[in-house]
């Protein structure tokens, strides 16, 4: 299981890429809200990374979301109830330091 995520492409708005990355992975679902900075987050595995992770809210209702080829499924998670067994080790690393911002301090 992999959290959305993407690349900026060059000269691009993070932002703007929370936005892209919405619409090409799950079909930028009805009453979505605007993609809101959470947190800068700098970490070292194969690579070096930096991670801008934003959130966005549903304005109400019951969210319908239809994932993209390749994603065959697309799910909502209360963040503190996250299926962690499933989720890919790099996303559990940046949620956590989401999460538990004191730890990286």
């Amino acid at each position: 299981m992999l959290l959305p995520a993407t690349l900026l492409s060059y000269g691009e708005q993070p932002r703007a890429a929370a936005r892209r990355v919405l619409k090409e992975q799950l079909g930028s679902p009805d009453g979505l809200g605007d993609p809101e900075f959470l947190k800068l987050v700098s970490y070292l595995g194969a690579h070096w990374d930096l991670v801008m992770v934003f959130q966005a809210w549903f304005d109400g209702g019951d969210p319908q979301i239809q994932p993209r080829e390749p994603f065959v499924q697309g799910g909502f998670y209360d963040v503190n109830a996250l299926p962690r067994a499933e989720i890919a080790q790099d996303h559990l690393e940046v949620m956590d330091s989401v999460l538990n911002p004191s730890e990286d301090e």
